[in-house]
């Protein structure tokens, strides 16, 4: 799915996330925050606010690391 072979290839490779560019791994990035989305909207009423706030940074970062792989140019 990514190209590797594994994660160990992929780290022998010394990537950092500033050289690599991967529509296919944003793609499951964002299928990543769907998913937590999911949780959220299953736990909203009963989750405690600490529960909320790690949901929101966790949705946050994978924000973040969406963007820094696209490849829009």
């Amino acid at each position: 799915m990514t190209g590797f072979t594994s994660k160990k290839t992929m780290a022998n490779d010394k990537l950092t996330v500033g050289d690599l560019k991967s529509n296919s791994m944003a793609s499951e990035i964002s299928h990543a925050e769907d998913c937590i989305i999911n949780v959220l909207q299953d736990i909203e009423q009963f989750a405690s606010e600490e529960q909320k706030q790690l949901i929101s940074g966790a949705l946050d970062l994978l924000e973040n690391l969406y963007m820094s792989l696209r490849d829009d140019e």
